[in-house]
């Protein structure tokens, strides 16, 4: 081991004295969610080099994401074509950007003018939002709700509680779509069937790398636990197929 770290050592100094980039990884699974991936482009370097294939890219990611609002008394309006939330702070005005109450001071018994109540503002850029979730006694204007509607966002409307009461604009939550797709896979048989053994066999797979890293015991009983495990269509620890009988 010391060997190895002292040889990659002196092969990174050597990269560096001699400005020289090293070969990009093949296949390799930590390219994918590398911060690097953008510069060292290895599948477009090693098509370049070997005429080989590059991978399937990964899709890219949604900017857009659910927007919840659940301060009781918050209120959602718009500049533009931003989203503008504010809500009564909770201390006073200790945590972020405050501005004044947009609601006239009412006099106190005494006729001394309440001071304005202390409000923190969040911005968020209507499009990067993918739906609004507004839990409990929150407010929304109306023009935010046309821009919403204009944009196809839709709004849901929950209780305190997260209750689903209802939606507005767009083409209803995100999640619905996905929710009717389980259903109807759950109405189908085969599918069903195929969808639990997949789900077996990634646990199976999962279990196995655990047992590698972390056996503490003999290498022959590790070695015949992991080839019991291998064999997704038998029951761990028997030698039937699961499903062939009691």
């Amino acid at each position: 081991m010391r060997a190895r770290t002292l040889e990659a050592a002196n092969g990174l100094r050597l990269a560096a004295a001699t400005r020289r980039i090293p070969p990009p990884l093949e296949n390799s699974r930590k390219c994918p969610r590398c911060s690097l991936l953008p510069l060292c482009l290895p599948d477009e370097v090693n098509l370049l080099r070997t005429g080989a294939v590059a991978r399937t890219p990964p899709p890219a990611a949604d900017a857009a994401l659910p927007l919840y609002v659940q301060h009781p008394g918050a209120r959602v309006g718009k500049e533009g074509e931003v989203l503008v939330i504010k809500r009564p702070a909770e201390d006073g005005g200790a945590d972020g950007a405050m501005v004044p109450n947009e609601a006239p001071p009412t006099p106190s018994r005494a006729g001394r003018k309440a001071a304005p109540v202390a409000e923190v503002e969040t911005r968020v850029p209507i499009g990067e939002v993918s739906e609004l979730v507004l839990a409990g006694p929150v407010t929304l204007s109306t023009p935010a709700l046309h821009a919403l509607m204009r944009a196809e966002v839709p709004v849901v409307w929950m209780s305190s509680g997260f209750w689903y009461l209802g939606s507005t604009g767009g083409r209803g939550p995100s999640g619905a779509g996905a929710r009717t797709a389980q259903y109807r896979l759950r109405e189908d048989g085969p599918r069903r069937l195929a969808f639990a053994r997949g789900l077996v066999e990634a646990k199976l797979r999962n279990q196995r790398t655990l047992l590698r890293r972390n056996w503490r015991g003999a290498d022959a009983d590790r070695d015949a636990v992991l080839e019991r495990l291998r064999q997704p269509g038998r029951r761990p620890g028997h030698g039937r197929p699961a499903g062939g009988g009691g």
